[in-house]
């Protein structure tokens, strides 16, 4: 089930992620409970020319730097072309 974060969280969430060169722009952000924290799943677009070495690098850096955030136990980072 979706559990509904702030929206200052989001927000938070979203700078986080457009502050990473080669995202285009975030499709989605949904999160599921887990204790007292969430598992975070993004969606974000990438330039379609873009390789998938580049694509899962991108994914990677989207990945560390959001679960450093607070409450944030993982990230799942799906991503799609334009």
């Amino acid at each position: 089930m979706d559990t509904n974060i702030s929206e200052s969280f989001k927000k938070d969430i979203e700078e986080i992620i457009q502050s990473i060169d080669g995202v285009d722009h975030i499709d989605h952000i949904s999160a599921k409970p887990v204790g007292i924290g969430y598992i975070l799943i993004v969606k974000i677009s990438v330039l379609g020319d873009m390789t998938v070495n580049e694509s899962h690098s991108i994914a990677g850096k989207i990945r560390a730097k959001v679960k450093n955030y607070k409450n944030v136990k993982d990230v799942v980072v799906h991503v799609n072309p334009v």
